[in-house]
């Protein structure tokens, strides 16, 4: 974000990653890339702890034995000789054999028929019949409908609510391609997978590492669609938002159309709801409200019951049993905001896996003139000693002089920043056959579990994605578990959780692979005034914080320029200058700028005021001279 956001400007950016794929520990990959991604970190060179004189290829290179010679007076060399980690621990684990076995091949041709390499976007976008995949470059704002009719007051009859039931309706043929008679046939016909051909179908599959979602009205959606990045980028809408109750999944009742469609909650519950949900559309803090209390005790007061309490802690606000009220609200308001803009969730998921995000922003960057080098390390930093700031890098025995410099904090040599781990995420992916909650079309899922003895003190995310959004082949679904805290381990006791002790569910999986994340922030920072450290993904569930960090991070840099201002179509951009309207000579222009300046007494408001409303219709005349030979 940072280097597009300069780029945009005018400033020139080299980008120098170490790895052969953008996004680093944000990328997606194929199921062939990312076994080459864990070999490469398990391996050493490229992803692992590469030393100063190791290119990412793992070749040697001479030059950068003497970085010396690259020196100036007054200046000293910095090495990059450690790498550390944030992924680490990998463990992955097969459920199926190495050849398929000589079991019927039910439904198997159906559920991993090849698509055409150049349209998979749109095969997967058939398939699945959802109407919420959609261009987020067309993406528009909506006129703001009052709050309460919108989220939590609008008519069961509303466009959003009539064209989720009326898609409900219609059959999918993902979950036909499974089994089209229901949950019994579907299990006795599941298609046969080896890993040989979970290999031969390594192209259809999108695996994040980091997955994230996207509030509707969060922060990344209104910087994509402020800067004009949405033209890069493609979104589904989560369909169902799901808990965790008494072992068993249940729909989260958010929206008007969800609280009076629930078995869940009794008709007195209901209305105790509505009357909540609405009062929470309000953003200000009601006055009478002591923002330090706790939000649990402020939702006791309001009346709600234990399961109503569950619903709207653990999945609409997403927040611990301690958090204050304050935060409890806002967390509320942003989940019930987010409802309805772009479909009956308040969540958007990244075609072709959340990795596409650092992608559009570095085709910005690349577009307004920033440089990108995949594949090449740092030897260096070379220090100015006279201002202790950052002169100049040394990469391949090359120097490349520098005003500002923005890295990964995982990548600072140690004598100039320490690192501290804050916490360690744990991530499961897991790819099966069989949908959590199966339905009779492909859903995607977002399922939120709250702290729990014995699993983590933080929440867990789990996000089901399916073909239709381009993550994985038909016939499969994929899984994705972040823990808060745990490690692996926690991740892991939540697919297990999930899966409870359904024996079907258990045969269902075919392949995961589990690690840690640590999540790192510097201490005792002794760095150069331009030297800029980044942390790296957070625990959260959508980008915040990573938009808010990157904010910070070009302001300090460049305080007198915009963030990332709205970058311009290219049917927009005019290239030279524009030609004189034609029939119009410049000495005519001269003698009428004259004839205007000398008409009526320039201190005369009146005049002035006079002057300028015979001349509009004129100017406006010309502007439309000027445009039309461009338009034609």
């Amino acid at each position: 974000m940072v280097a597009a956001a300069a780029s945009r400007v005018g400033h020139s950016v080299l980008h120098i990653d170490p790895n052969n794929y953008y996004g680093d520990v944000w990328a997606a990959f194929t199921f062939d890339g990312l076994q080459d991604w864990i070999g490469e970190l398990n391996n050493g060179p490229g992803g692992g702890a590469d030393s100063s004189d190791t290119v990412a290829t793992g070749v040697v290179d001479e030059s950068s034995k003497n970085p010396e010679k690259h020196l100036r007076d007054r200046e000293k060399f910095v090495p990059l000789t450690t790498r550390r980690r944030l992924l680490h621990d990998l463990e992955q684990e097969w459920f199926v054999p190495d050849e398929k076995d000589s079991e019927p091949r039910v439904g198997l041709e159906a559920a991993i028929e090849p698509r055409d390499e150049g349209n998979d976007g749109e095969a997967a976008e058939e398939e699945s019949g959802d109407k919420n995949v959609s261009e987020v470059g067309q993406i528009t704002e909506v006129i703001k409908e009052d709050a309460e009719s919108k989220a939590v007051t609008e008519p069961e009859n509303a466009e959003v609510d009539s064209k989720q039931s009326e898609a409900s309706t219609k059959p999918d043929r993902v979950d036909k391609a499974a089994g089209e008679d229901g949950p019994d046939k579907r299990h006795s016909e599941r298609p046969s997978w080896s890993r040989k051909k979970i290999a031969e179908n390594s192209r259809h599959f999108n695996l994040d590492l980091t997955p994230k979602l996207l509030f509707s009205r969060g922060s990344m959606v209104e910087l994509l669609i402020s800067s004009n990045i949405s033209r890069y980028t493609e979104f589904k809408s989560v369909s169902r938002v799901l808990t965790l109750i008494n072992g068993a999944l249940e729909h989260v009742p958010s929206s008007r159309a969800d609280v009076f469609a629930t078995k869940r909650v009794s008709v007195v519950e209901k209305r105790i709801l509505m009357k909540f949900l609405t009062a929470c559309m309000n953003e200000a803090l009601p006055e009478d409200v002591d923002p330090s209390k706790q939000y649990k005790a402020y939702l006791k007061q309001h009346k709600l019951t234990d399961n109503l309490i569950h619903f709207v802690l653990y999945s609409i606000a997403m927040v611990a049993d301690d958090a204050d009220t304050a935060s409890g609200l806002a967390a509320t308001h942003k989940f019930l905001t987010s409802l309805g803009r772009f479909g009956n969730t308040p969540f958007l998921w990244s075609m072709y896996g959340s990795g596409e995000m650092p992608q559009a922003f570095c085709r910005l960057c690349a577009v307004f003139g920033g440089t990108y080098y995949l594949g090449r390390t740092l030897d260096g930093l070379v220090i100015n000693e006279s201002d202790a700031s950052v002169a100049a890098v040394i990469t391949n025995g090359e120097r490349i002089d520098c005003k500002h410099l923005v890295m990964p904090a995982h990548l600072c040599p140690p004598e100039l920043a320490s690192l501290e781990v804050e916490t360690t995420v744990g991530r499961t992916i897991a790819l099966s056959t069989e949908s959590l909650l199966p339905a009779e079309r492909e859903q995607l899922s977002l399922i939120s579990l709250p702290p729990k003895e014995g699993r983590c003190d933080a929440y867990t995310f789990v996000q089901e994605v399916g073909p239709g959004a381009a993550a994985c082949p038909k016939g499969l679904y994929c899984l994705q578990v972040t823990s808060g805290s745990g490690g692996k381990q926690a991740s892991q006791a939540a697919l297990s959780e999930l899966q409870g002790k359904d024996d079907e569910k258990e045969k269902s999986l075919q392949w995961s692979l589990s690690f840690d994340l640590d999540v790192v922030k510097p201490k005792d920072v002794n760095c150069p005034p331009n030297l800029y450290l980044c942390n790296g993904p957070r625990f959260e569930l959508d980008y915040d914080q990573s938009v808010d960090h990157a904010k910070r991070i070009f302001g300090a840099m460049y305080p007198s320029d915009e963030f990332l201002p709205r970058a311009p179509e290219p049917e927009e951009i005019i290239i030279g200058e524009q030609e004189e309207p034609p029939g119009v000579e410049p000495e005519q222009e001269e003698d009428k700028a004259k004839d205007e300046e000398s008409r009526g007494d320039a201190d005369d408001p009146a005049a002035i005021s006079a002057a300028a409303s015979e001349d509009a219709p004129q100017v406006e005349a010309k502007q439309e001279d000027v445009d039309r030979p461009q338009q034609s």
